[in-house]
């Protein structure tokens, strides 16, 4: 018996399945900027090395971005004194080290976190965790009278504005956060 099949078949399919192996692995878009969550929630937070967060994550692409933001349904929206605002914090909004989600009944926020720590060290370390993200700091005040601080974001596009208030409540901070309904949401 002979073979009739010519040596270029066999080269053929060989390189159709290194082609199909090549593309077997695909890298799924991870969240924009997730801060590393190593980093100790400690006193040591007021020193600029520790108090800077940084980016774990890389941006999606474009149209990785359209793709997800569409997937994504839309929290709603309240109306405030200071503005309008989104009802929850986006996932990109950095997380504190050791945060709990916490309740004060004090009006509408986006969000009540407490964070371990004292309110300047939190402060530092919120300050530097939103720039990281893409939010400018349009102002940092504090400590005041009641030894709280509040820090005024901006961010794109334009009218996007980001509140976010650190007190002290016995050894914890809390913070409550107004997330500009202007802001985008991803």
């Amino acid at each position: 018996m002979t073979r009739s099949a010519s040596p270029s078949i066999g080269l053929s399919l060989l390189a159709a399945a290194a082609i199909l192996a090549g593309c077997g692995t695909t890298a799924s878009p991870t969240p924009a900027a997730t801060l590393a969550s190593s980093a100790s929630p400690s006193p040591s937070l007021a020193s600029p090395s520790a108090a800077s967060p940084t980016v774990a994550a890389s941006e999606p692409s474009a149209s990785a971005s359209a793709t997800s933001q569409a997937s994504i349904a839309l929290p709603s929206q309240t109306e405030t004194e200071w503005g309008r605002i989104w009802d929850e914090l986006p996932p990109t909004f950095p997380v504190f080290p050791g945060q709990a989600p916490t309740e004060t009944g004090e009006g509408p926020f986006s969000a009540q976190l407490s964070v371990p720590g004292d309110p300047a060290a939190a402060a530092t370390w919120y300050q530097g965790a939103l720039e990281v993200v893409g939010l400018s700091t349009l102002s940092m005040s504090g400590p005041l009278e009641d030894g709280s601080y509040v820090i005024e974001s901006t961010g794109d596009p334009e009218g996007c504005v980001v509140e976010t208030r650190l007190a002290p409540h016995g050894d914890v901070t809390l913070v409550s956060v107004l997330f500009g309904a202007a802001c985008p949401f991803r």
